[in-house]
């Protein structure tokens, strides 16, 4: 079995290739990661269809009787409830709150470098603007 990637943003076609290392699911007794999900096309091409994330757990067959799996949520081996926000992110309640989760979280770097630079800009015209003055008045001694 191909070795999945630790997050989703790893988690491409490329984690298919046969070169690649893989996992012996008869040594590894648990397992956790990402894996593609892909889909044939009509021209013969595989494409990425969406992602997974799967825990697998391999035991023996006494093992197994022993400790039988529960659906969902039901012992023994139940599910963690998922962590889901107290409050809502729609645009037209809390936009602002939106806003941070949407935007701030992928593009927070690229936004602070722009207001550095038109900042920079803003610094550099300005002392262009007023240097002439500033020359004049140091040479006649005002």
């Amino acid at each position: 079995m191909p070795r999945g990637s630790a997050n989703s943003k790893n988690c491409t076609m490329k984690l298919l290739e046969p070169k690649l290392p893989t996992v012996n699911l008869f040594k590894a007794t648990r397992l956790k990661a990402w894996w593609p999900l892909v889909r044939k096309t009509e021209s013969v091409d595989y494409v990425q269809a969406g992602k997974i994330e799967m825990e697998l757990s391999a035991l023996r067959g006494v093992e197994a009787n022993e400790n039988p799996v529960g659906k969902g949520r039901k012992p023994p081996q139940e599910l963690p409830f998922p962590k889901r926000p107290d409050t809502s992110y729609s645009w037209f309640f809390n936009p602002w709150k939106a806003f941070r989760h949407v935007v701030c979280r992928y593009y927070k770097w690229k936004i602070l470098i722009c207001v550095s630079c038109i900042l920079l800009v803003f610094l550099v015209g300005s002392a262009i603007y007023a240097f002439p003055g500033y020359f004049v008045k140091r040479l006649l001694r005002a």
